[in-house]
């Protein structure tokens, strides 16, 4: 089958979803809404004086690397969910027998779910972060607050000369293409991640545990390293040294590498007979 097959059987993927888009929408947006809102109940209870210096980027991904709309909340309440009941649908529609028969080969139907992996990660890391910048600055403004000595950055640090250090790296720009590089990566990894459970679960509410276990897990450092949701959140201690961002990057993408080879040699040896 010609490689331009793969995108047209991807697109007819995306758009058999149908009217369940819509769905997607409302729920998005009432997470984002509800993760937002969430920083100021956390915080503002406890640490008043600090929150009320809160400005977009503290919305956006909060120092706490828990907090904020891209950060482990997110990816526990929104991402998760949404992408193991796309994954769902995708298999459901994808893995049907007169489309397979249509595809007419097991790598060709591995490299339809992949670029469908790739295309709505994308969709939704841009939707994530306009959104979620939008909202945020339409409640506290636009103004980057990291880059002002009156700001939560700073009172954190506590520290003039490390603050002065630090303010190249968190520009609007810089801290906005970090955080969409690190999303795309991380949803990227859950979508190939539920991909590879599809293989052995059929059943959808499995795999959705395993993977809220594997991010609750992750949080509370049992394991003596990161290694899901936690290790695609951003903390302040990532912007303090910025390597740790590269490293967070290199690490989400050749896990995601290395799932999407390892399950398209399980896709090699599927039997679409049974």
């Amino acid at each position: 089958m010609k490689q331009s097959n793969v995108w047209t059987i991807t697109r007819k993927g995306i758009a058999s979803l149908g009217s369940r888009w819509f769905y997607v929408c409302i729920y998005f947006l009432l997470i984002i809404l509800g993760l937002i809102f969430s920083v100021f109940y956390s915080y503002g209870s406890r640490e008043e004086g600090l929150i009320e210096k809160a400005g977009v980027m503290d919305l956006v991904v909060f120092l706490d690397q828990i907090s904020g709309t891209t950060n482990h909340s997110m990816l526990t309440f929104l991402a998760i969910p949404l992408i193991v009941s796309i994954v769902h649908l995708l298999v459901q529609y994808q893995e049907r027998s007169n489309v397979v028969l249509k595809i007419g080969s097991r790598f060709t139907l591995w490299q339809t779910h992949a670029a469908f992996a790739v295309i709505v990660s994308f969709i939704l890391t841009v939707c994530l972060l306009f959104i979620s910048y939008v909202l945020s600055g339409l409640i506290v403004g636009f103004d980057n607050t990291w880059i002002t000595k009156d700001s939560i950055l700073y009172e954190l640090l506590g520290d003039k000369q490390l603050f002065s250090s630090v303010v190249p790296y968190v520009s609007t720009g810089r801290v906005l293409t970090v955080v969409f590089v690190t999303k795309f990566l991380s949803f990227l990894l859950i979508f190939f991640l539920a991909l590879f459970l599809k293989r052995f679960i059929k059943n959808i509410a499995i795999i959705f545990i395993i993977l809220l276990a594997m991010s609750g897990l992750d949080r509370t450092g049992m394991v003596p390293f990161e290694f899901f949701t936690f290790f695609a959140s951003l903390s302040l201690e990532d912007w303090l040294h910025p390597v740790h961002i590269y490293y967070k990057c290199f690490y989400l993408f050749v896990l995601s590498l290395f799932l999407y080879w390892i399950t398209g040699l399980l896709y090699e040896k599927k039997d679409f007979l049974k």
